[in-house]
């Protein structure tokens, strides 16, 4: 098996998974584009986590801070920015772990990602 190039490793970075995930908590019959995140935007989730521990406050923002990155278009292009974390956090808490915890899954951080079994 040939050593991946230069190239390789660039044009594998270019493929961020993205799925579709029913969203019945934010609209009866509708979904949203989800996916994979880069390196660079799991700063903002280390940054809300190292947040959440030294406040002692909730996971809520955690959660947020995953849809903000990981809620996107069909080319999979983000729909929300950092400033977005709040709507998430004040809204319904069913819909939020919903897609938080299926953005996780999709970047193989709670183990029941398919796509890290696969590879």
């Amino acid at each position: 098996m040939p050593a991946l190039t230069r190239k390789d490793i660039v044009s594998a970075e270019k493929l961020l998974h993205i799925t579709k995930l029913p969203t019945p908590g934010w609209g009866q019959g509708k979904w949203t584009y989800i996916r994979m995140i880069s390196a660079e935007d799991a700063d903002l989730v280390q940054r809300l986590c190292f947040e959440q521990t030294k406040n002692k406050s909730s996971s809520t923002r955690i959660m947020a801070g995953w849809c903000v990155l990981g809620i996107c278009d069909k080319q999979g292009k983000r729909l929300f920015g950092e400033a977005d974390i709040d709507i998430f956090a004040k809204g319904p808490l069913i819909p939020l772990q919903r897609a938080s915890l299926a953005i996780m899954d999709l970047n193989g951080i709670t183990g029941d990602d398919e796509a890290a079994k696969k590879n």
